[in-house]
């Protein structure tokens, strides 16, 4: 994970207007991540927004919570074992072109 921007990430409001478009950039302590592209006043644009801003906490927990399912289980069910497949699916989606 040595080529993603290194968190914690934030949303910055920067709002500005072209047309009615406001960008609302994400950004690390050094760059600007991304800028979601929004109408005005769109709570949704705002929400992915926060979602993109929450991604190096959401994958690092999502990593931890995974490595310490398997460790802790040793009588492992298979839907437990369905979930813990499905984190690891998300983590190498989020990873694989960025090790």
């Amino acid at each position: 994970m040595d080529k993603f921007t290194p968190g914690p990430w934030h949303v910055g409001f920067a709002n500005v207007k072209e047309n009615e478009i406001s960008h609302i950039g994400v950004r690390s302590k050094e760059w600007v991540v991304c800028e979601v592209q929004t109408d005005v006043d769109d709570l949704p644009g705002e929400a992915n927004a926060q979602l993109i801003a929450a991604a190096p906490d959401l994958l690092a927990a999502l990593v931890a919570l995974s490595n310490l399912a398997q460790e802790c289980i040793e009588n492992i069910s298979d839907d437990e074992q369905a979930v813990i497949e499905v984190a690891r699916a998300a983590i190498e989606k989020a990873t694989k072109d960025a090790k």
